[in-house]
């Protein structure tokens, strides 16, 4: 359960909103205390750069008088959301006129200051622009902590094959649960805000509050379920799209056993037939870099047979380098060429391959060895 303490009125100008949640309150299908420690996980730290202390960690959200940002759009609100011993705190600065824009980044700088860490999302486009902005306007020093993790970018990379978008509200219902009956949508928070300025009360920005501390508490929920996805791998019944985009970015991270077997898992539940040859390649490359050429060249082989113009090059390199077969990799380079795929950059791989073959041939030839190649054997890497 939500609880709250009164309202921290500064005059009518700045209003100090504080909120907190006990880590048993559930948002959407989640408690707190589920998601929030896998929010400072090891893949947190990673995306973070640098060792994370919880206590440094702010999670930023901005409502504005303008969706697109740019000349003209101002920051009205800053909600920040933080761990504080057994409770997750919001704290919302709320700018009641405009025209005291001063003294509310003053205080907004001064909370800023207290952390090492923010998360938002989008906020490297959108509401990181729109602060620092403001900050420059009031001829103030930035107060954005130096590190910074938007979480769309890593949530895009996990979830966009298999979810229909990856704004923040298909995220938050498909992964949390969380619905918002009655929320005031997003594209009429400034016609609200403008109606309080033109005469309206204060119960006017009631909702733009309510909003954006729900924002917060996704935004934190969504962070833990981020990294608890990347530390112990996808949920129940994930489907084979997300197989695919969580084993790409293990990968990334380093862990080649658990990513490939994560993108073997997906071609074996099915996968669109771009997805699969993608899925395919990327698992070829990893495992011929790691010694395991039999299982590369099994997915080539695949490949082949579906056209796929990539295999054509990654199947003569196993055939060269580790088959020594200089032979049948230039008849592949060949065959690859006389198909006329388009996309120059293949051509010219094909083309690179053709001639560093004919250029090893005629050094094995002219060095007095020549078996087993057209004109020597293959023995360089590269």
């Amino acid at each position: 359960m939500e609880t709250k303490r009164p309202h921290s009125p500064q005059g009518a100008d700045l209003e100090v909103r504080d909120s907190s949640f006990p880590l048993h309150y559930s948002h959407g299908r989640f408690a707190l205390a589920s998601l929030l420690p896998w929010a400072f996980s090891q893949s947190f730290w990673h995306y973070a750069g640098q060792e994370v202390d919880p206590a440094q960690v702010v999670f930023l959200d901005t409502e504005t008088t303008g969706l697109s940002g740019g000349v003209g759009t101002h920051v009205f609100m800053v909600g920040l959301g933080h761990l504080e011993g057994d409770t997750f705190r919001v704290r919302q600065f709320v700018l009641g006129n405009p025209g005291s824009g001063k003294p509310f980044w003053e205080r907004v700088g001064e909370e800023l200051r207290r952390f090492s860490v923010v998360v938002s999302f989008n906020g490297k486009c959108f509401d990181f622009p729109q602060v620092r902005t403001r900050m420059d306007f009031h001829r103030l020093p930035h107060c954005l902590p130096g590190a910074h993790v938007d979480l769309l970018y890593p949530a895009r990379r996990l979830w966009r094959e298999s979810l229909p978008s990856c704004d923040l509200g298909t995220l938050e219902r498909s992964l949390l649960g969380v619905m918002r009956p009655g929320d005031v949508p997003g594209h009429i928070i400034p016609a609200l805000y403008f109606r309080y300025l033109f005469g309206g009360d204060r119960v006017t920005l009631e909702p733009i509050v309510l909003h954006n501390c729900r924002d917060i508490l996704s935004l934190a929920a969504l962070s833990g379920v981020v990294w608890r996805t990347l530390e112990t791998g996808p949920a129940d019944g994930a489907d084979a799209p997300h197989l695919y985009s969580l084993g790409r970015e293990i990968l990334e991270l380093g862990d080649v056993d658990r990513g490939i077997d994560l993108l073997e898992n997906s071609i074996r539940l099915g996968l669109p037939p771009e997805l699969e040859a993608r899925a395919r390649l990327q698992a070829a490359r990893c495992l011929r870099r790691h010694g395991q050429q039999a299982r590369a060249k099994e997915h080539l082989l695949h490949l082949l047979r579906a056209g796929v113009p990539e295999a054509f090059v990654e199947l003569a390199k196993v055939l060269e380098h580790c088959e020594k077969d200089a032979m049948a990799a230039m008849e592949l380079v060949n065959e690859g060429l006389s198909r006329g795929f388009p996309g120059e950059t293949l051509r010219r791989d094909l083309e690179r391959r053709k001639e560093r073959l004919e250029k090893k041939g005629r050094h094995r030839v002219g060095g007095g060895r020549g078996q087993g190649t057209p004109e020597g054997t293959a023995s360089e890497h590269r």
